[in-house]
């Protein structure tokens, strides 16, 4: 394995490893009226280093991470969800791996849109015991 590409991968491996401690239910809860500080920075690095030589560890590695979760506000979005209402597309929202929209919730306008991603962010910073 190259050089740059063992340096890609580690950074996004460092990142892996604090994404698991920051983004933990309790510890987003708990810095959630703090200022945003982090959002998958390494990740992002190793994927512009990845970009820039070549490696290839992007093009079939992990997911890339996004914008902040539109639930949560906290952890890096890796999904695009796509809400539909009265079989059209209503609207599509980034979601982060732990937040996850109610399949049940009646959604026919943006305050419909707003509340069922409070609800999605607030499900996902409780406290449970695995």
């Amino acid at each position: 394995m190259s050089m740059r590409r063992s340096m890609v991968q580690v950074l996004n491996s460092v990142c892996v490893a604090v994404d698991a401690i920051l983004y933990l239910p309790g510890v987003v809860r708990l810095g959630r009226r703090a200022p945003r500080w982090w959002n998958c920075q390494l990740a992002k690095v190793s994927l512009r280093l990845d970009q820039r030589w070549g490696t290839g560890f992007w093009e079939d590695g992990p997911a890339v991470p996004g914008p902040p979760c539109k639930a949560c506000g906290r952890r890096a979005a890796h999904l695009t969800v796509e809400v539909w209402s009265d079989e059209r597309l209503f609207d599509k929202v980034d979601l982060c791996g732990w937040c996850e929209l109610d399949p049940e919730a009646v959604i026919h306008s943006p305050q419909d849109l707003n509340q069922a991603l409070m609800r999605a962010g607030e499900r996902s910073m409780e406290w449970r015991w695995r």
